[in-house]
């Protein structure tokens, strides 16, 4: 079932396994941290109203349901695998931070944070077919090797800067 805190945190710790949320997890006014020794999969809602979301894989991180904080940073780390994200990461207030250490990272769902910035980085590849939009925050791209980008990546009052260390970016909507 459902787990709900509505005040103080929320935390989930796998240390050698993996971690499965299939219901939402909702944390009023504390933060919310997942930590697993191999994967994360996400296909519920996460949000946490007034603390940050930190998820941390040892491995992979996939999710198709929405992350959501809105007073709190997002913090997403897979340290050997990829990152893919099919459900919607937001925050009012927060800065949002992908890092896929030793993969991926696959955008599929908007990534919006208000007056925060976004910084995503992969070891390998990052592809995004959704919107990535800070509203007055700057924009930070890296991957090791190419980015490919067919929806917007918007920033309103603040910096975007891609960069491919060994491969190309191609981008197919405007910045």
């Amino acid at each position: 079932g459902e787990v709900t805190a509505e005040i103080g945190a929320i935390e989930l710790t796998a240390t050698g396994g993996s971690i499965g949320i299939n219901e939402p997890v909702l944390s009023g006014s504390g933060g919310i941290a997942m930590t697993a020794g191999t994967s994360i999969t996400i296909t519920a809602a996460v949000t946490s109203e007034d603390g940050t979301i930190v998820i941390t894989a040892g491995d992979s991180i996939g999710m198709s349901g929405a992350i959501t904080s809105g007073n709190g940073k997002i913090t997403l780390t897979a340290a050997t695998g990829s990152i893919v994200l099919s459900g919607e990461v937001t925050t009012e207030t927060g800065a949002i931070e992908l890092t896929a250490t030793g993969g991926a990272i696959d955008i599929n769902e908007p990534v919006l944070s208000g007056s925060g910035g976004i910084v995503m980085t992969a070891g390998t590849f990052i592809t995004i077919t959704a919107a990535v939009t800070s509203t007055d925050g700057t924009i930070v791209i890296t991957a090791g090797n190419s980015i490919s980008t067919s929806d917007a990546i918007t920033s309103d009052n603040g910096k975007i800067t891609l960069t491919a260390t060994t491969g190309s970016i191609d981008i197919a909507e405007p910045l």
